[in-house]
């Protein structure tokens, strides 16, 4: 596990060197999905991703999308509103979206939806 602090590193090294964060979304993404597959195998049964409006919610998204394409169907969170993902993380928001993949938005009006399904799930994902 690594800190904030040296990821925040890593991520100005990757910039150096030209590697732009839609890349470094993608890889986390899939890195994630395969960790998940490969650990879980036959517990896969509930997963819920639970993604922020930034660039980590924007690697949940990949998370949910590469799951998908391995035939698991996370349930998928958004804490705020579709319309105010930006960048990199709209970009894979969006993928969802179009794959027809539902991403609940959740606020302070609704998080009861979140607490009343929260103990259901194996697996939790928060970026």
């Amino acid at each position: 596990m690594i800190s904030g602090k040296e990821t925040k590193v890593l991520d100005s090294n990757a910039e150096f060197y030209g590697v732009p964060n839609d890349i470094l979304m993608e890889n986390a993404g899939k890195g994630i999905a395969e960790i998940i597959k490969n650990r879980y195998k036959s517990k896969i049964e509930k997963i819920l991703i639970i993604c922020g409006l930034g660039n980590n919610g924007g690697d949940g998204f990949c998370v949910a999308r590469h799951l998908l394409a391995a035939g698991i169907k996370p349930d998928v969170y958004l804490a705020g509103k579709t319309v105010d993902v930006k960048n990199e993380a709209k970009t894979n928001l969006d993928i969802l979206i179009r794959l027809r993949h539902k991403v609940i938005e959740v606020n302070e009006g609704n998080l009861h939806l979140l607490r009343n399904v929260i103990l259901k799930y194996r697996i939790i994902i928060k970026l």
